[in-house]
């Protein structure tokens, strides 16, 4: 089976996971539709590569596929900063790309810079790197052969396929830091939420601001609040 044609299917906590314990690739190709969890996952990449006191305005960059600013992308990802070595450049809607931006992406592929991680992040339901990158695995064409063999030696893809009960208590608990929530609260509190992680990410910081002498939520506080 051709590799465009295989699963690169992953939990949102497993990629968590991964991040935080391998290396973080130089170049990934991200299939996320929920951008607060997409947020979480900078932050995971920049405080894994960079540090954890990394600086937001000076080492990460974000563009859109949109922005028809191909140049300013490769730049940004070709060329040291000016105040760190490092740097996370975000690229969202990259099948937005015209093909000779995306062409001109897969040449960077070819020799991408170690002190750089370059994101891209695709959010069509319909979602493969040949679909991204306009190549399919049975075609005879040899440029698309070529497009097809760089993206598989260069780019580390994730398709995040579902954001699981399970992820969601975790993502929550972990939203909550110091504050003691156990899951029968968690579980009332997601009842009230609707599954929107907006609306969860609000409610969380009412909640925090409640409990905050006693720094414990509680089924009752979650009633209450």
């Amino acid at each position: 089976m051709a590799k465009d044609q295989l699963n690169y299917k992953i939990s949102y906590n497993n990629l968590v996971s991964k991040l935080e314990k391998d290396s973080i690739p130089n170049i990934i190709l991200l299939s996320l539709k929920e951008k607060i969890l997409l947020d979480d996952i900078v932050k995971i990449i920049c405080a894994k590569f960079i540090g954890k006191n990394f600086d937001a305005k000076n080492n990460l960059i974000s563009f859109n596929g949109d922005d028809r600013a191909i140049e300013n992308i490769l730049n940004e990802c070709s060329n040291t900063g000016l105040f760190s070595d490092k740097k996370v450049v975000v690229l969202r809607n990259v099948k937005k790309l015209l093909k000779d931006e995306k062409m001109s992406l897969v040449d960077y592929f070819k020799r991408p810079n170690p002190d750089t991680v370059f994101l891209m992040v695709s959010i069509e339901d319909d979602f493969s790197p040949g679909k991204v990158f306009l190549y399919d695995s049975k075609s005879e064409n040899e440029k698309a052969k070529e497009v097809q063999k760089v993206v598989e030696s260069s780019v580390k893809v994730y398709e995040i396929n579902e954001f699981t009960e399970t992820d969601l208590i975790s993502w929550i608990k972990e939203k909550f830091g110091e504050y003691k929530i156990d899951e029968t609260a968690i579980n009332q509190f997601i009842q009230y939420s609707n599954f929107s992680l907006d609306e969860i990410l609000s409610e969380i910081e009412k909640l925090k601001t409640y409990c905050y002498n006693t720094k414990e939520v509680t089924i009752e506080s979650v009633n209450l609040c």
